[in-house]
This record gives C-alpha cells, structure tokens and sequence, in this order.
C-alpha cells in the first residue's frame, strides 16, 4: 500500500520495567513491529 504525498513518521513507546515480561512477552515484539513503532524506552532492571 502506497501513500502519496504523506510522510510517515516513526513512532516511540516508552514503557516500564514490566514492559515486555509476562505470558504475552512475545507480542510487546511483534504487535509493536506490526503497529510501525521504531523504538521502545524502558527502565532497566
């Protein structure tokens, strides 16, 4: 699907220290990828 004239911007996701831990770990990768986030922030632990 093409877009003319429209520029997409990338998008961020800042989370928490719990970002990304429990049974639905793997789907913080994939459903952030399938939205076109870029980037995810979260505190280290």
């Amino acid at each position: 699907m093409k877009h003319k004239g429209r520029r997409r911007r990338p998008l961020v996701v800042i989370g928490g220290k719990e970002y990304g831990t429990g049974s639905s770990r793997d789907w913080a990768a994939k459903g952030t990828i399938l939205l076109g986030v870029r980037m995810v922030i979260v505190e280290s632990v």
